[in-house]
């Protein structure tokens, strides 16, 4: 395993962790989750890059690299409703938590604190 694989499952190992101990009901009492009714949808030409994550449904696939994409582009609120979407598809793999705690924060330029004023 090189160092940069072993740092990746390190980060996803801590993410996991955090999001753990956060807890799924604090995802919505910080407003991070999209309302019950709204879906993510596919955007075309938002760049190609990705992570092979052998999910059961290749739309969570899809969904997850969209997550990326959003997240290193600072989208945070539209990765995370992407990385809530690929969830939908195959809500038991694990990769998809380690996204929405990746999206979630700490983000020094999340959107977020300009628009709760």
């Amino acid at each position: 395993m090189r160092l940069s694989e072993s740092c990746f499952y390190a980060q996803i190992s801590v993410a996991a962790v955090l999001l753990g101990v956060l807890g799924a009901n604090s995802v919505t009492e910080r407003g991070f989750a999209a309302p019950a009714n709204a879906r993510a949808v596919l955007v075309d030409n938002i760049g190609t890059y990705g992570r092979k994550i052998s999910p059961k449904n290749p739309l969570a696939q899809k969904f997850f690299d969209q997550g990326l994409r959003l997240v290193y582009g600072y989208y945070f609120p539209e990765a995370i409703a992407s990385f809530q979407e690929a969830q939908r598809y195959d809500p038991d793999h694990p990769i998809l938590d380690w996204g929405l705690a990746l999206a979630m924060g700490p983000n020094p330029n999340s959107r977020k604190k300009y628009f709760s004023r």
